[in-house]
């Protein structure tokens, strides 16, 4: 009976350390998941800026644009005046 109740009390501590190695597996999986996940997050927040960065960087260079164009008119007026 005490070899019984010696064998039964190491299988429990045997199945409490796959449990706790089990658990520890999970827990790094979770971690894991959770930052590929935020990395995933933070490309796409990446993704956004570059894309308002290249808008602002269009208006920036369709407004030099139009006011080259507007200044050449002027100095064709001025040039015709003349």
């Amino acid at each position: 009976m005490q070899r019984e109740v010696v064998g039964s009390c190491e299988a429990v501590k045997a199945a409490e350390k796959v449990i706790v190695v089990r658990a520890a597996d999970l827990k790094t999986k979770v971690v894991k998941a959770g930052s590929e996940v935020s990395v995933r997050d933070l490309e796409r927040k990446i993704g956004v800026l570059e894309t308002k960065e290249i808008e602002e960087w269009n208006k920036r260079i369709r407004f030099k644009e139009e006011m080259r164009d507007k200044i050449g008119e002027k100095e064709k007026e001025i040039n015709l005046s003349k």
